[in-house]
């Protein structure tokens, strides 16, 4: 059975998908408050027993409260590539690419940063050998991952063609020799913009790099080579915000 854990997790996954909870799981330090709103089935256990039976890591913890839900993460906020990028120009909104995220905390971290700035309609993730959509992004989202739609993508190069065929612009975040910096850059058009940000061991995909219709990057010390994969997300999404809203 999937689960979810954390307090701030478990209320937002409660305020927007009431109908897929199961079972409420608390620990005896958790007040019954908890619950009043949706009166769920409710068992107590000690936090070192909910660890224990839902063989939670030692960094993974329920501060109390851990909810069985009815479908997996996964199943209930993915949807296909065309309905996101439909979702996406309803809203107004840029997709985000994400091609070879690996990190659970980074993806949780982007979630949250992206939700926050209210730029991002949807998230493009990788359908193997990456990083999930899991309880565990769910708690360090702070619960915000349930606010975001995902969806899974096979092949980088039909993934291109599906977004250029549709009319979008697709911008990296990279540093190469045709990257302009990210504050001269217009990035005041959200909803024809896809915007992929690789991650610090592989970069961007070269199929994409190539493809892609511009490419920006964060001017930085040469101390350091590259930015955390959500550090730079953030960076990105406070640009476009900050354009958008001047």
């Amino acid at each position: 059975m999937p689960f979810i854990y954390g307090k701030y997790p478990v209320q937002e996954f409660l305020k927007r998908y009431t109908e897929q909870a199961v079972k409420l799981w608390l620990s005896s330090s958790c007040s019954d408050q908890f619950n009043d709103t949706y009166m769920l089935p409710l068992e107590r256990l000690s936090n070192a027993q909910l660890a224990s039976k839902f063989r939670l890591r030692d960094f993974e913890n329920p501060q109390g409260v851990l909810l069985e839900i009815k479908t997996s993460l996964n199943e209930l906020l993915c949807e296909p590539l065309e309905e996101l990028l439909e979702r996406c120009t309803h809203l107004g909104k840029s997709l985000l690419w994400l091609p070879s995220i690996q990190d659970s905390h980074n993806l949780g971290a982007v979630v949250r940063s992206s939700v926050a700035l209210n730029q991002v309609g949807g998230i493009i993730i990788p359908a193997n050998n990456a990083v999930q959509l899991t309880a565990s992004v769910a708690k360090i989202s702070a619960g915000s991952l349930f606010a975001m739609r995902f969806a899974h993508f096979h092949n980088w190069g039909q993934t291109v063609n599906t977004l250029k065929s549709s009319g979008l612009k697709i911008v990296t975040l990279e540093k190469s020799h045709k990257s302009q910096p990210l504050d001269k850059t217009n990035l005041r058009d959200p909803q024809s913009l896809v915007l992929v940000v690789g991650s610090e061991e592989r970069g961007i995909p070269s199929i994409i790099s190539k493809q892609s219709d511009s490419s920006v990057m964060i001017p930085q010390s040469d101390e350091v080579d590259s930015l955390n994969l959500s550090v730079a997300c953030a960076i990105l999404l406070y640009e476009m915000n900050r354009q958008r809203c001047s």
